[in-house]
């Protein structure tokens, strides 16, 4: 419980300043600010972890599926910026610190509750919504929060839409890898002898 909530301060703390000074801006860097699939990832784990946190004893399979969700989207947010974005240390906690920490967080106290393949499917809602918002916003306001969204910057519509296919089977991989693994706790009683 303490981990969980230990990591979803340093994720509030890291995105919460940013988040407030879009916010008290208004307009056009709130909006910015909330385009960003890091910082909503992020957003949503540290929301999930506080959930989890206080729900620790739950074998509820909606908490597992919200950590499953968290793990994709913040397993996502480091690899995309890892292999697309160059890496490197910049957004530290963001990209590098917070994704670990889910992810460890998942694999060593797995949910209690299997997700079923239909179930997850539902994860990949939050991503396509946010390509859709996304492209959709660009082509109106020619901006964009990453260069692979940028058809300017990301070699035109074929070049985006190369991304988008390689993206898209990295969730769809990821979503089956967080879906089996690890098997879920089992408690065990002590049977009298």
């Amino acid at each position: 419980m303490g981990l969980r909530l230990s990591m979803a301060a340093i994720i509030f703390a890291t995105v919460g300043p940013a988040g407030v000074a879009a916010i008290q801006a208004g307009g056009v860097a709130t909006v910015n600010y909330f385009s960003y699939f890091t910082n909503d990832s992020n957003i949503i784990a540290g929301v999930v972890l506080v959930i989890a946190a206080v729900r620790w004893q739950s074998d509820d399979v909606k908490i597992a599926w919200l950590r499953g969700a968290a793990v994709l989207y913040m397993t996502t947010t480091a690899l995309v910026d890892q292999i697309i974005l160059g890496g490197g240390l910049s957004g530290l906690v963001v990209h590098i610190i917070a994704p670990i920490g889910v992810l460890i967080d998942w694999l060593v106290f797995p949910p209690t509750s299997r997700v079923t393949a239909r179930l997850s499917l539902a994860w990949l809602g939050f991503p396509a919504v946010w390509i859709v918002y996304t492209l959709t916003r660009g082509g109106l306001t020619n901006w964009y929060p990453y260069a692979f969204v940028d058809p300017k910057r990301a070699g035109g519509t074929i070049g985006v839409m190369g991304y988008m296919l390689g993206i898209s089977v990295l969730i769809l991989l990821l979503a089956r890898f967080i879906r089996v693994a690890p098997e879920p706790r089992r408690e065990t009683s002590k049977k009298a002898s």
